[in-house]
């Protein structure tokens, strides 16, 4: 697809979008529009979601995976209606969701809105945050909750639609080493040192985007370096442990 440079006034270039694509996105006059420059290549991305969303959750266990979905769903605002002693449990899921605050609280109601504006630019960072700090947990130290966090601002910044590069992927990798971290704390302490070599392969292998050659402790394993194979190999490794996960790729 072509587009015209067009110049408006005495140094401003502009370059229409093409309509389908707007119409399918609802973009308006006025909505923003996150851009990316990678040399000769503008990368364009629709980060338009609906903006606010009011819901009621009558049942306390509801909340937090009510919450969380819509949090991940990238919703700006959400409008919450709940019956009388929920507040305390509102108050501490929105101190674990990144770049929301919560505003015009009351017994029995909430809004939590999103503060500051999401950007690509902070993904990178924090998804190494994630594998980082997973890598942490499984030597014992690390916090879950900051993976989680973390994990889950990530998710939220993909369904927004500014992570335009392997989406699937991330996001699959983003769940499952959430999950991991979980998983990795739980361990009594023998079994996480089994693991942690293992983890730190996956971690290497995911950030420096090549397969590596873990220690002596995983016996040697190479681990594999594409989104598909890691995410096998993580959920092998949460669901049958370190034990397994080994064999599987072959070590056993």
């Amino acid at each position: 697809m072509k587009r015209k440079v067009i110049k408006q006034g005495a140094s401003t270039l502009t370059v229409s979008l093409p309509q389908a694509w707007a119409q399918q996105l609802n973009l308006q006059a006025g909505d923003e529009l996150e851009v990316q420059e990678q040399g000769a290549l503008l990368k364009v991305y629709a980060s338009k979601v609906a903006a606010k969303r009011e819901v009621t959750c009558k049942q306390e266990d509801a909340l937090e995976p009510m919450v969380i979905g819509l949090y991940l769903h990238g919703y700006e605002e959400l409008s919450l209606r709940f019956p009388e002693g929920f507040l305390g449990a509102v108050q501490e899921l929105a101190s674990d969701l990144m770049g929301m605050a919560l505003t015009d609280s009351a017994p029995t109601s909430c809004t939590l809105r999103e503060i500051g504006a999401p950007s690509a630019d902070e993904f990178q960072a924090l998804f190494a945050e994630v594998i980082n700090g997973t890598a942490k947990v499984a030597q014992g130290a690390g916090s879950v909750a900051l993976v989680r966090k973390y994990a889950r601002y990530c998710m939220r910044l993909v369904s927004r639609g500014l992570v335009q590069e392997g989406v699937q992927h991330r996001y699959a990798i983003l769940a499952s080493f959430m999950q991991l971290a979980s998983v990795l704390a739980s361990m009594d302490e023998q079994s996480r040192k089994k693991a942690a070599p293992l983890v730190q392969g996956l971690c290497i292998s995911l950030l420096e985007n090549k397969p590596v050659t873990v220690v002596a402790e995983a016996r040697g394993m190479r681990v594999p370096g594409s989104a598909p194979e890691l995410s096998c190999l993580l959920e092998v490794l949460i669901l049958y442990g370190p034990d397994y996960a080994m064999e599987a790729m072959g070590n056993g």
